[in-house]
């Protein structure tokens, strides 16, 4: 239809009708307004908008204008001060002005390409320095996982802004047409949260921060940075903790809610004069944002944590479960152990919270420090019954091989289960390369009634001594509760001796060399220590007699006897 000024618009035409109905019939006042309300019912629209056919016909129109070049020469001035400014002027200009984009864009990627390789360079220094600084790791390939992420995110970013950008021209309505709203629905915090549950959050922060710099080398928007940046943060705040799966849903709605508070900011900050529906859309979306981060973190993370080996709190606590078949095995075959490495468990947990690290990984390392055992169960005092030792029968060299000989089984047992590794690592770490006292001293012995000497190195562990202050205190723990188990005086100052005599022992053999507990530290876990073998050691309450008791009271009047105690000296374990 290519003249458009003779349509009428809907209240124009009940209007003419309304005149023509007066000029044309003479009628009463009430019989007009009555046929003119029926005759305006009958009116209908046949003439409608199209923004998607309008569209369509600005490119057709614009692609059929044959395409004009106009050559303008080197050093040619385009323009004077004082000249007229004609149609061709204005045509030379913009195409210089073209010209000049273009040269612009080149420099523009260049540009780009330097910010995020200097932002890449920053991020592998200080995941090497961190690596360097810090012994243990919850991940094996730290660096190339760090990359996987952030080539992921960079992936998943561009293409969403792609998806959004191409809904944005598909869409019939504002505010469905703002191309800004859909940028919010990205979820720029992923990345971080995976780097948080799969390494630590240092490593998230750092990553935040380096993250921001790519978004804003992409986008060249100084807003849709500032929002990355702030959802990021807000994830990482959310996700303090991640010991079951709800922890994911809760921090997608800590930052959908900061999402939408910060695109309202935005908002308002850029185009305070905007429709009050576009708001809505705006928060809408990023609040979508929010709730996308903990559905690609959800289904990202499985695949991540088989690939790059890394260890979760999550995936540590399913190994916790006491019916596993290594730990069911461990209770049946050698019960003595598994009680020993629940209470050493629960020390080193008590330890790692005072002195602020991994508290659950020192805990479940111990349930697994002793799995060795289940080899030759009977040759550990902990699971020998009826006082029969069979060690006894043994020479000191042979026992010490034995006994040594657990650490090994331990990582091989460990391997075949398929146990991660910063686990299988704590399993010679406990011992380090400690000496085993009690059967070196008994060698000494007979070495002076035959004139030998003994080589010490034999009666030591392989070791590697703890290379992280979880490890070190899984071997403190590992050793205080062994030794109290041959104390027939459990009153709180007798452990606090103890505690402090084990501790010095380790000490002083060069055991925490590799490592970074503190003096303050060691204070820390000796309390700690106290604290729990105080409780486990507690006086029991003396039963009145009776003239008549049931088995219940007989039985609970005897007096415990120390089992441990019939082998004061035998603390090797």
């Amino acid at each position: 239809m290519p003249d458009t000024g003779s349509v009428l618009e809907m209240e124009s035409a009940r209007a003419e009708l309304q005149l023509a109905l007066t000029d044309r019939l003479l009628l009463s006042e009430k019989t007009e307004e009555t046929l003119t309300e029926l005759v305006a019912g009958l009116l209908a629209a046949n003439l409608n908008y199209s923004s998607n056919a309008t569209q369509q016909r600005r490119r057709e129109a614009t692609d059929g204008v044959e395409p004009v070049f106009y050559e303008v020469k080197r050093g040619r001035v385009l323009l004077r001060q004082g000249d007229e400014v004609t149609a061709q002027k204005i045509l030379e200009l913009e195409a210089l002005q073209q010209q000049y984009r273009t040269d612009w864009s080149l420099l523009s990627l260049v540009g780009m390409v330097l910010l995020i390789a200097l932002a890449v360079f920053s991020l592998w220094r200080y995941v090497v320095h961190f690596q360097k600084r810090v012994r243990y790791q919850r991940v094996r390939h730290l660096y190339p996982l760090v990359l996987v992420v952030l080539v992921g995110m960079v992936a998943l970013t561009r293409g969403s802004l792609f998806l959004g950008e191409a809904v944005a021209q598909a869409a019939p309505l504002e505010p469905f047409t703002s191309v800004l709203s859909y940028g919010y629905a990205v979820p720029f915090a992923s990345g971080g949260v995976l780097l948080m549950l799969l390494v630590n959050v240092q490593v998230a922060w750092a990553f935040a921060a380096v993250f921001g710099v790519v978004i804003a080398a992409m986008t060249q928007d100084l807003g849709m940075t500032v929002f990355a940046l702030l959802s990021s943060f807000a994830a990482l705040y959310g996700m303090s903790q991640y010991k079951q799966r709800t922890a994911l849903t809760r921090a997608g709605m800590i930052v959908g809610g900061v999402n939408a508070i910060a695109a309202l900011g935005l908002g308002l900050l850029a185009q305070p004069n905007q429709q009050l529906t576009a708001f809505a859309f705006q928060a809408l979306c990023a609040v979508v944002g929010g709730i996308l981060v903990s559905v690609v973190v959800t289904i990202v993370i499985p695949p991540m944590e088989h690939l790059f080996q890394s260890l979760t709190d999550i995936k540590l606590l399913e190994l916790s479960n006491m019916n596993l078949p290594v730990l069911k095995d461990l209770a049946v075959l050698a019960p003595g152990t598994y009680h020993h490495s629940v209470v050493v468990g629960t020390l080193a947990e008590k330890a790692a919270e005072a002195i602020g690290v991994n508290a659950l990984f020192a805990r479940v390392s111990a349930y697994y420090h002793d799995i060795g055992k289940l080899q030759q169960p009977q040759y550990f005092v902990e699971n020998q019954k009826d006082g029969r030792n069979p060690h006894d029968d043994l020479s000191p060299n042979v026992s010490a091989l034995i006994l040594v000989s657990h650490v090994k089984d331990g990582v091989a047992y460990a391997q075949e289960h398929g146990l991660p590794q910063p686990l299988i690592d704590a399993i010679p770490q406990h011992h380090g390369t400690r000496l085993i006292r009690f059967f070196h001293e008994k060698a000494k012995q007979l070495a002076i009634e035959d004139g030998r000497e003994v080589d010490e190195s034999k009666f030591r562990y392989p070791g590697p001594k703890p290379r992280s202050k979880e490890t070190a205190v899984l071997m403190l723990a590992d050793s205080v509760e062994a030794i109290s188990r041959t104390l027939s005086d459990t009153s709180p100052t007798n452990l606090r001796v103890m505690i402090q005599c084990a501790i010095k022992d380790v000490v002083d053999d060069d055991q925490l060399d590799e490592c970074a507990l503190t003096i303050g530290d060691l204070s820390k876990i000796s309390e700690a220590f106290l604290s729990v073998l105080a409780g486990m050691h507690h006086q029991r309450i003396e039963y009145p007699d009776s003239t008549e008791k049931s088995g219940t009271d007989v039985e609970a009047s005897l007096p415990d006897e120390d089992s441990s105690s019939k082998f004061p000296d035998q603390t090797y374990h």
